[in-house]
């Protein structure tokens, strides 16, 4: 499926997170991703496209980051290249 180009208005941070950070206890990574996106305001996607068990990681990350105070968050999965190129799971982080 092609998508046709969008234009975004304003340009956010990208921050790939290998899994292993602390999600629990300190958190200092989501942290300052947090404060990068904008503080309790951000609106965060969490992308799981290289996890087989991408609920239970939605789960986790859905906790730390209200934890964090962050009230917009949500899951975006991605199970295949068509799922990349969807227009609307584009639009979740455009």
């Amino acid at each position: 499926m092609k998508t046709e180009p969008h234009q975004t208005a304003k340009h956010g941070h990208l921050v790939i997170i290998g899994g292993h950070e602390d999600r629990v206890h300190r958190k200092e990574i989501l942290t300052r991703f947090v404060e990068l996106a904008g503080g309790e305001n951000a609106r965060i996607v969490v992308i799981t496209a290289a996890s087989k068990i991408a609920d239970d990681m939605w789960d986790i990350y859905d906790q730390a980051f209200g934890d964090l105070g962050v009230r917009q968050r949500s899951h975006l999965s991605l199970e295949s290249r068509q799922d990349a190129n969807d227009e609307e799971k584009v639009r979740m982080v455009a």
